[in-house]
């Protein structure tokens, strides 16, 4: 018994040794935390070492041992198999190489089996003429009271008695001639294998899919094979065949029956082909028709659908194209509309043929005039070799030349004659457009644009919508704010100007608009080209007379730039830089990139590699998890991980751990960037107390339950701006998959 507690003991230290990972020891130098195997022998044979733990940078040796022998060589004990004449003993269990194993050895003691009788050596009888019987009684011999006289038999003879046994009783009980006596023993004359008649399966597969094994019977004795087979498969599985229920479309085919665990099964297939119902009709796929928006009608024939002559289309034109049609339209119905065919029928479109869309649109007049036309119409239109005429001045429009629709088309260089009219002509010579001066002015221009009279305009609009308005002047305007940028490269700054014109910026602090004429844009330069965006007018500034204008500026590089506001009064003809010119001082993002860093578990030795692109902000965070995604691990910790947090999923891989763990986070280049941490103890969560202490030093942690853990949330006290990436907090857990790694920015 005490080797057995002794074996339940080793077993037991084993288990203690791990807890879902295994224990892997560190050979080498001493560290404190560390563990080897020693060289002091332990074990019952000695077959193992004891472990050592560095203690102090010591090793010393502990009680736990490598050795797993369970006994003691050349020990015995009883098993649990019984033996003996009346089982009453156990068979015998020898210690070899450290395990029991069981021997033909038994402990039992029993000389005869139990009512056994023969006879002894007292005499008995008037004279003696015969002997006491023995009986057995527990397993040893008893002398009893009853005489047996006259012997039967002589020596060892053996030979058949009158109780017949056997399978099929073909043979007789054997006597045993003991002490002169015969005695029945169990052993039968008969040797018959199996009781006639009997059925039996052999080893040997049969059937439609092996399902079965081929029937034996018993004949005199012996085991015959039969020919059949105790298989009830009926076809093979996945095949088929066609039952007598008939199916198509005309009855020309059977439903098809599947083989299915070896019986036959009804399915909806049929083995008809026939695609349709002889003389039925229906619409089929040909198209036909003048814009094949038909089809041709088919009849079922022979089981086959037959595409016949007979078309459901009914369109009378060809879809997209054209003729002219008969209704005016246009300028004095000078035109009529065009009919296109969109559904197979003829349609009027709002398309006017022939009428006058191009017009003389703004003109200035004098040296470095210009003339411009616009196109009212909603299509492009060729104005090839048409021709301005002024007086005795005549300009052409070069071939292929087309102004698009609700287009401009410019005509520099003009000098116009203010005492003559300006005449717009088409290539054939057919006038589109007239202005007749009714004055001296410069500019002209429709009012409302391309549509309205010819009027005296202020403001150049040349290849723009025609306004009415006056040009203001600007009387002054700044940056507002801010007047200096000191911003990361990408990031958006919202920069605000401010401009006054006398009697048209007006009271601030109420939402209202901006003068129609004056427009705003921020402008910026890095030294070799300048660049500028249109800035928006800020309705609920509040101010005194001056209105403001803001936009959005960011840099796509590093660096020195200068911007300033400008402003027109003129809708941008002329522009008025701004005072002050400002400073922007662009610089690279403040950032971890963590592309390519391992992250390695010492004791139990793991690593894992970051993925390239892995970024993480100043105080931002990563969580490395043993074998969960965010949504198990946040379910498991019942909380919510900041939606900033990167979580990573290990596989399997890191931490795992079971105590002693050390970890370290190492660069590209493997030098450390921080680590080793303090040695773990399993079964709880550390968190960095300090960025920049020491982390080897239990001091620079708090060890708590793993229920106080905050994974993806790093207190901003712990943080020291150290300037690179660091391990914030570990944690042991109940369910050894939701163990974790957190790595914070601390910049």
């Amino acid at each position: 018994m005490m080797k057995k507690i002794l074996v339940v003991f080793a077993l037991t230290g084993l288990l203690s040794m791990g807890c879902d990972d295994d224990v892997n020891s560190n050979s080498g130098e001493c560290l404190d935390g560390y563990t080897q195997e020693g060289t002091t022998v332990c074990g019952l044979n000695d077959e193992g070492v004891y472990i050592q733990d560095c203690i102090d940078q010591v090793w010393v040796d502990s009680e736990n041992c490598t050795g797993t022998d369970e006994c003691t060589n050349s020990d015995e004990q009883e098993s649990d198999t019984v033996c003996g004449l009346n089982d009453e003993g156990f068979l015998l269990e020898e210690c070899r190489e450290g395990q029991w194993e069981i021997t033909d050895s038994c402990s039992g003691t029993d000389v005869c089996t139990n009512e056994e009788t023969r006879t002894s050596g007292t005499g008995c009888g008037e004279n003696d003429e015969g002997y006491l019987l023995e009986e057995c009684v527990d397993g040893q011999w008893t002398e009893t009271q009853q005489c047996q006289v006259e012997p039967e038999c002589e020596g060892n003879e053996t030979t058949e008695g009158t109780t017949v046994c056997g399978l099929n009783d073909e043979g007789y009980k054997i006597l045993e001639c003991v002490d002169g006596f015969w005695q029945e023993t169990e052993n039968c004359s008969g040797t018959d294998e199996c009781v006639n008649e009997e059925e039996s399966l052999s080893e040997d597969t049969c059937g439609y899919n092996d399902e079965g094994y081929k029937v034996l019977l018993c004949v005199e004795g012996t085991w015959s094979e039969t020919g059949e087979c105790s298989g009830t498969d009926v076809c093979i599985n996945e095949t088929t065949t066609e039952s007598l229920e008939i199916c198509g479309e005309n009855d020309e085919g059977f439903f098809l029956l599947e083989c299915v665990g070896g019986q036959w099964q009804e399915t909806e297939n049929c083995s008809g082909t026939d695609e349709c119902h002889n003389t039925d009709e229906r619409e089929g796929s040909t198209l036909c028709g003048i814009n094949d928006e038909g089809v041709k009608i088919q009849v079922c024939t022979n089981g086959v659908w037959v595409d016949t002559e007979t078309c459901t289309g009914g369109d009378e034109c060809l879809l997209e194209t054209t003729q002219v049609g008969s209704t005016p339209c246009g300028f004095n119905n000078s035109g009529v509309f065009e009919q296109e065919c969109p559904e197979g029928l003829w349609v009027d479109t709002e398309n006017c043929l022939n009428e006058k869309f191009v017009v003389i649109n703004e003109v200035l007049t004098g040296g470095g005039g210009w003339v411009e036309l616009y196109n009212n119409s909603d299509s492009d239109i060729d104005i090839s070799n048409w021709r301005i005429t002024n007086g005795g001045n005549t300009y052409s429009v070069p071939a292929s030349t087309q102004i698009n629709a609700l287009g401009y088309y410019i005509i520099d260089a003009v000098i116009g004659e203010t005492d003559a009219d300006f005449t717009l002509s088409n290539a054939s010579m057919e006038i589109q457009d007239a202005v007749s001066w009714t004055g001296t002015y410069s500019l002209y221009g429709r009012y409302p644009n391309g549509s309205g009279t010819q009027q005296e305009l202020y403001i150049y609009t040349k290849s723009e919508e025609n306004t009415n308005l006056q040009p203001l002047d600007i009387d002054w305007c700044d940056t507002h704010f801010p007047t200096e940028i000191n911003a990361l490269v990408s990031e958006v700054t919202t920069v605000y100007g401010t401009v006054f014109v006398d009697g048209y910026t007006g009271e601030q602090g109420v939402e209202s608009s901006p003068e129609p004429q004056i427009k705003s844009r921020l402008c910026y330069t890095d030294g070799t080209s300048d660049t500028c965006i249109d800035a928006d007018f800020n309705s609920f500034h509040t101010g005194n007379n001056d209105d403001e204008y803001m936009a959005d500026i960011s840099f796509d590089a590093p660096g020195y730039y200068m911007y300033w506001y400008e402003f027109s009064g003129d809708l941008g003809n002329t522009w008025t830089s701004c005072e002050p010119i400002s400073d922007a001082n662009i610089t690279e993002p403040v950032i971890c990139d963590l592309s390519g860093y391992t992250i390695v578990q010492h004791d139990s030795e793991q690593s894992y590699t970051i993925a390239e692109g892995t970024v993480l902000n100043p105080g931002q965070v990563l969580l490395l998890l043993r074998n969960a995604d965010k949504a198990a691990f946040e379910l498991y910790k019942g909380i919510t991980i900041p939606p900033d947090t990167i979580v990573i999923n290990s596989g399997n891989k890191m931490p795992l751990i079971n105590g002693d763990e050390v970890y370290e986070l190492l660069d590209t280049s493997s030098t450390i960037v921080d680590g080793p941490t303090t040695p773990l103890v399993s079964g709880n969560a550390y968190l960095r107390t300090d960025s920049s202490a020491d982390p080897f030093i239990p001091a620079s942690w708090i060890q708590v339950a793993p229920s106080l853990g905050t994974p993806g949330t790093s207190a901003p006290t712990l943080l020291s701006n150290t300037g690179k990436p660091v391990i914030t907090e570990i944690a042991d857990q109940g369910e050894y998959v939701y163990e974790y790694i957190e790595i914070t920015c601390d910049k």
